[in-house]
């Protein structure tokens, strides 16, 4: 049951029974041997648990399907994620995540925790969703955030589904787990924007990516330089600045602010904490690269933000 109010959903309630335990055996033998029947012509296997039984033990799935060389992506419940070892991508939400470390956790910790089980249970990489503060995408030697996409949510039902269903899609074309995650991204922002539990369509998504403001993030070099000659190539004007924002005060949003009046799209160039250290003195920077780029990231007219090494911006802006 789900009573609606002008379209969105205003409280859920589920009914259920457990599944049989009688002929449960044969069911899930039945289950294993059309999984690997079908594995061979498959890029991707996608593990849903609902937890309602069907996958409780999914240890012979993910062996199989890593012996055949398919690649695996889980979206768990809240039960522990060593029971998906092995698998190449795991997806917990925020919940499932925090349930496995023991403790809430953000930031720095958040990212050591998620390296740890990568390194532990031999994923490849995981993708915590955090519904409305996005997703950080995790791999054992890094963490990146990715943004929410501000839409009208009317219904979140299906949207891990297709979170994870769209993860797969980008793992199965070898695109690098945050390209993956950042559709993956679009397509959940469309799900929940719809009533019911509806599909995300691939021209949908097509149309989103190429209506979106811009791919908002902290970009590595050559990341970045895509994404502006994509802009370019659609006649936008890019502005360029830089500093340490160590310490972010009003005069820098507004010095910001007034950046990007002057174009399109704002790239943000940072010194990393190395170089701040060197401009700085000793006790600087007060605030790491990361949570200094996340506050950037935070103004609205920041789209892009990107850290240096170097003494000054030069060889960022020949680039």
């Amino acid at each position: 049951m789900a009573p609606m109010a002008q379209r969105q959903q205003l409280i859920r309630a589920d009914f259920e029974e457990p599944l049989p335990t009688l002929g449960m055996s044969e069911r899930l033998a039945t289950l294993q041997n059309k999984a690997e029947k079908y594995l061979a012509e498959c890029d991707v296997l996608i593990l849903e648990d609902y937890d309602k039984g069907v996958i409780d033990e999914p240890a012979a799935l993910l062996a199989a399907a890593n012996q055949a060389g398919v690649k695996t992506v889980v979206d768990p419940k809240m039960k522990a994620l060593s029971t998906y070892r092995g698998a190449s991508i795991i997806k917990p939400n925020e919940k499932e995540f925090q349930y496995n470390v023991g403790a809430e956790v953000s930031g720095e910790r958040l990212s050591q925790e998620a390296s740890r089980l990568c390194e532990e249970l031999g994923f490849a990489g995981l993708v915590v969703t955090r519904g409305s503060d996005g997703m950080e995408v995790c791999s054992p030697d890094e963490t990146r955030h990715i943004p929410a996409r501000p839409v009208e949510v009317y219904d979140v039902t299906g949207a891990g589904d297709t979170t994870v269903a769209a993860l797969a899609i980008g793992v199965a074309l070898d695109w690098s787990l945050f390209e993956a995650a950042q559709v993956a991204n679009v397509a959940a922002s469309i799900a929940v924007s719809k009533s019911g539990t509806s599909p995300v369509t691939a021209p949908e998504v097509n149309r989103a990516l190429s209506l979106r403001r811009h791919s908002q993030g902290m970009m590595e070099r050559d990341e970045l330089t895509r994404e502006i000659d994509i802009a370019r190539q659609a006649g936008e004007r890019i502005v360029f600045t830089n500093g340490c924002f160590d310490l972010l005060h009003a005069g820098h949003v507004t010095y910001l602010e007034e950046a990007a009046a002057l174009g399109d799209r704002l790239v943000v160039a940072i010194n990393d904490d190395a170089s701040v250290t060197k401009l700085k003195g000793k006790g600087r920077p007060v605030i790491p690269v990361e949570g200094r780029s996340r506050v950037l990231l935070g103004l609205g007219c920041v789209d892009w933000v990107v850290s240096f090494t170097e003494d000054t911006p030069i060889p960022l802006l020949q680039l």
